[in-house]
């Protein structure tokens, strides 16, 4: 009887054996890094969205107070005079002198 070849096992040569485990290590290590790192990434994610929220807040804020500034001077240049004249206001370092003035009377003839 002749022997049979499809009974007959080739015997993988111990290079690829090796290989292949090293290689199955390497996939296996590069797995357990990046699902040990995946919470990191996502934090550092949510950490630059939120700088750059802050960011955007801020150069509005930024704004808001600039325009407000200048709605400040517009309104001190329009009502400081009269405020001045009817409240008798002063600025610091200057002084306040009111003057009574006479006013005139009626002479009634009898």
């Amino acid at each position: 009887m002749p022997p049979r070849s499809s009974s007959r096992r080739l015997k993988p040569s111990s290079k690829w054996v090796g290989f292949v485990k090293i290689v199955a290590l390497i996939v296996v290590l590069g797995f357990v890094w990046f699902v040990a790192n995946v919470g990191a990434l996502g934090q550092y994610v949510q950490a630059l969205r939120k700088r750059d929220s802050i960011a955007r807040q801020v150069a509005d804020l930024r704004a808001e107070v600039e325009r407000m500034e200048k709605e400040k001077g517009q309104l001190r240049e329009s009502g400081e005079k009269p405020a001045r004249e009817r409240f008798h206001y002063v600025m610091p370092g200057e002084s306040l002198i009111l003057l009574e003035q006479e006013t005139p009377t009626r002479e009634t003839s009898e």
